[in-house]
């Protein structure tokens, strides 16, 4: 056996030599301090542990003010701004921030050339209180438009709501100030095209309705035909021309149709009078 472990046991042995020598007043004393100590280490693990339990609780109970958006219930392709209280108690003192205002395209006031003005969306500059689980919102554009204005319109906002858990006027309250921010972008939106379903009531109205159209124009023509003065033929026909032009023109409008030459023949066809009758011919 070395010397090194000679001496490591013998210094054992006399460690345990002085225990023995130590009355039994100080074993006391130890014992209490030991208890002090344990009993410290205790008071600080349940202080923290209500620190964090008080921390969680008021967490929960303050207001939790969001922004999104989201399609419209009842128009699938209009877009609304939401801004909604989560929280469990109410929200005063809503404001916007953003480094870029959302815009909107000025529909209202296109010109001719179908050149639409941006325009920021009119957003209020504050919104008093939302209750817990109240909301706010604000039709912001049809995702049908903006696809069409491409490129011209931005589709990325940053943006951040403030709020806080007091009113303003009350002076013996300062209140918390909360901020929470958003990111509102138009490409994380489903896309704008949708797939109409017809079922089969919706289409026996549409054809319940083609027959009531048709039976409406017989009747017209019926008391259109018994007339027999010119002027009183032509007033009609015109009438029925400047109708048709409409609706063509609103359809062209609608669906982009091109333009069909097939009726060209139609476009100049007149009505003579002969012995009281009349007879359609093409020039």
């Amino acid at each position: 056996m070395s010397r090194r472990t000679n001496r490591g046991i013998q210094r054992g042995v006399e460690w345990f030599d002085r225990l023995g020598d130590v009355s039994p007043g100080a074993w006391t004393a130890l014992a209490a301090w030991l208890a002090v100590v344990v009993g410290v280490a205790a008071l600080l693990y349940a202080w923290r542990q209500y620190q964090r339990a008080k921390l969680q609780t008021e967490e929960l109970m303050q207001p939790n003010v969001a922004m999104y958006m989201e399609p419209s219930a009842t128009d699938w392709h209009l877009v609304e701004l939401v801004v909604k209280n989560f929280g469990r108690t109410p929200a005063y003192g809503i404001r916007f921030e953003f480094a870029n205002a959302p815009t909107v395209g000025k529909y209202e006031s296109a010109y001719e050339d179908r050149y639409v003005d941006i325009a920021p969306l009119n957003l209020p500059a504050e919104i008093p209180y939302l209750a817990p689980t109240q909301e706010w919102r604000i039709v912001w554009d049809s995702a049908l438009d903006r696809r069409e204005l491409g490129e011209a319109i931005a589709s990325r906002f940053d943006g951040a709501v403030t709020y806080s858990d007091e009113p303003k006027g009350d002076r013996k309250r300062s209140g918390k100030q909360f901020r929470s921010t958003a990111v509102l972008d138009w490409a994380t939106l489903h896309p704008v095209e949708r797939l109409e379903l017809l079922t089969t009531h919706d289409l026996a109205r549409q054809e319940k309705q083609k027959l009531e159209l048709l039976r409406h124009l017989l009747t017209y023509f019926h008391y259109a035909a018994s007339e027999s003065r010119e002027e009183v033929l032509r007033s009609e026909i015109n009438r029925m021309r400047a109708a048709g032009d409409e609706l063509r023109d609103r359809y062209r409008a609608q669906y982009n149709a091109p333009l069909n030459n097939n009726n060209a023949d139609f476009d100049e066809a007149h009505t003579q009078i002969i012995n009281g009758r009349h007879r359609r011919d093409l020039v």
